[in-house]
């Protein structure tokens, strides 16, 4: 199968404008010597490519039909994988993502199992609410509502669920966002090395799922007098 064509190929005018601009902000280093963030993205994918394990993939099974870029530990099941986290499509999506994760090439190279820089997102067994779960959401999780209706109104589905199985097996989701943060604590769930994927092993073992929360009690309606 031929090689495909590069998803991104700046034009030697943009090249030369890159440099100026790169010049401009770190005096007379030469591109070899900038971090990878810094490099034009025809240059910086070259190096994420050939250097530290990144890759073109073909989109298909829901990530579109154009070649994208998959980060170096993104999982063998791409149902599972993330637009903006496993993958990009975009030469400026990935450029961005570089410049704010400072993927230097040297100490940062982009690969799933690395942590965030120490100036990098709160860790997120320190969030709760709305925050977690919308941390949670950009890394796969997902939400439905409850068809059970002796439980809560909804479920809290952890990445690569079946949200359309019925009933879903009960390691799969949780009913509330307390015990949502308590699984993210017990896990060491950090968004990067671990996502609380419903294939992540954790010690050796599959994680068992808690749940702490009953249904609010039905309102009793008032008899006519």
């Amino acid at each position: 199968v031929a090689a495909p064509p590069p998803p991104v190929a700046a034009t030697k005018r943009q090249k030369a404008a890159a440099l100026a601009g790169a010049a401009e902000t770190d005096d007379d280093a030469s591109p070899s010597s900038l971090p990878l963030y810094k490099l034009p993205i025809g240059a910086m994918w070259q190096e994420l490519r050939h250097t530290h394990g990144w890759q073109y993939a073909k989109g298909h099974g829901g990530l579109g039909g154009d070649w994208f870029y998959a980060r170096p530990g993104a999982a063998a099941d791409r149902s599972t994988w993330v637009e903006g986290v496993d993958y990009f499509t975009s030469g400026e999506a990935l450029q961005a993502w570089c410049r704010d994760h400072r993927i230097d090439g040297v100490e940062r190279t982009g690969a799933l199992d690395e942590r965030p820089a120490d100036d990098g997102p709160e860790p997120l067994c320190d969030l709760e609410g709305a925050e977690l779960w919308g941390r949670l959401r950009k890394i796969g999780w997902a939400t439905r509502r409850s068809t059970d209706a002796s439980k809560p109104p909804y479920r809290y589905f952890r990445p690569g669920a079946n949200l359309n199985e019925v009933p879903p097996l009960k390691a799969h989701f949780m009913y509330t966002l307390e015990d949502v943060h308590d699984f993210i604590v017990k896990y060491d769930i950090d968004g990067f090395a671990r996502k609380g994927a419903i294939d992540e092993e954790y010690d050796g073992e599959e994680a068992e799922v808690t749940w702490h929360a009953k249904a609010p009690p039905k309102k009793k309606r008032r008899k006519p007098e």
